[in-house]
């Protein structure tokens, strides 16, 4: 039994014949033994909700990310940011996306790349879209999954983190995959 109360934005998926393939969030705080602070991606499993594996690493990029996720099948898919310094929370942006076909053992890229973990690079192979070289700021808002079983990313774009109209006009977004790329859309735009 793993007792723990460091995590957060928990997102537990559970897998018939399998048991549960638990996303989450870490907090890293600064230490002699790690420098860096932020928020670490993790997994955990396990077969009954009691017994659980060791948390996983799954990516931990500047001063980490948010994520977001859904199963599709026996697959579980995740799309995350990056807290680039020198703002951190305030300057999320870029926009990632791996899947995993195994419970967690093994990622990949949606056209089946594999994903070496923990991610550590702000360029690695899960990167949709480099949003931080177009001066994008990106909230992520949904992921699901058409009938072919192709990811569908909704979120949200801004050229500021202030909320309101004092933050410039934000644009929600559709990225999906279909098939054989990326695809990308405007939904609308918002002053908040």
């Amino acid at each position: 039994l793993i007792q723990t109360t460091n995590f957060s934005y928990t997102q537990p998926w559970y897998f018939a014949g399998q048991g549960f393939l638990f996303l989450h969030t870490r907090y890293r705080g600064s230490t002699a033994r790690d420098s860096r602070s932020g928020r670490a991606l993790f997994s955990m499993t396990s077969p009954d909700g009691r017994e659980w594996s060791e948390p996983r690493e799954i990516a931990f990029i500047h001063q980490g990310s948010y994520q977001i996720s859904w199963p599709h099948g026996s697959k579980l898919g995740t799309a995350f940011d990056v807290h680039p310094p020198p703002l951190g929370l305030n300057q999320r942006t870029n926009l990632y996306y791996m899947e995993t076909h195994d419970f967690g053992r093994s990622w990949q890229t949606v056209d089946g790349r594999p994903v070496p973990l923990p991610l550590s690079e702000e360029k690695n192979p899960a990167l949709v879209r480099d949003y931080r070289a177009e001066n994008l700021l990106v909230y992520l808002k949904d992921l699901n999954y058409d009938e072919q079983g192709h990811p569908a990313i909704v979120y949200l774009t801004s050229s500021g983190f202030e909320s309101g109209p004092k933050g410039g006009t934000r644009t929600l977004r559709l990225a999906r995959w279909t098939g054989s790329r990326w695809r990308y859309s405007t939904i609308g735009e918002t002053d908040h």
